[in-house]
């Protein structure tokens, strides 16, 4: 049986997924295991479920992210925000991994008012990235 994350953290961007995970992982939650060739936000974001050549790598590419963690007892945690709208792949996920993980999973969302994350993101946007505004307000 392969073994998965325990958590998953899901929900909107700036909503907050980043600290509450943060404060997970040092509260001891096993954080995903980053391949070769990688970037650095995999050591909190998986992205299996929400990128489709991830997610057709299949079950045990997945579980192997975790399985250093196991081994040691800790519950692990996938915070990959993008995931809530992956739910089916989620569920279809976690049963054919067996046991009775599926049953087992706990999910936190995390959402904001959609103004204010507009708002958060548009002043963390480097000034280059910005769409332009047509007319004023």
């Amino acid at each position: 049986m392969a073994q998965l994350s325990s958590v998953q953290i899901i929900g909107a961007q700036k909503a907050g997924t980043s600290a509450v995970a943060k404060w997970m992982f040092e509260g001891g939650y096993g954080r995903p295991q980053v391949f070769d060739g990688e970037p650095w936000y995999h050591k909190k974001e998986a992205h299996f479920f929400d990128i489709d050549w991830n997610f057709n790598r299949g079950l045990d590419f997945y579980a192997r992210r975790f399985r250093d963690i196991d081994g040691i007892g800790r519950p692990a945690l996938d915070a990959t925000p993008d995931t809530l709208a992956f739910a089916q792949r989620v569920r279809d996920t976690y049963e054919l991994a067996g046991g009775d993980q599926v049953n087992m999973l706990k999910i936190i969302v995390i959402l904001r008012d959609p103004v204010a994350r507009e708002l958060s993101l548009f002043t963390t946007q480097p000034l280059g990235l910005r769409l332009p505004v047509s007319g004023a307000i």
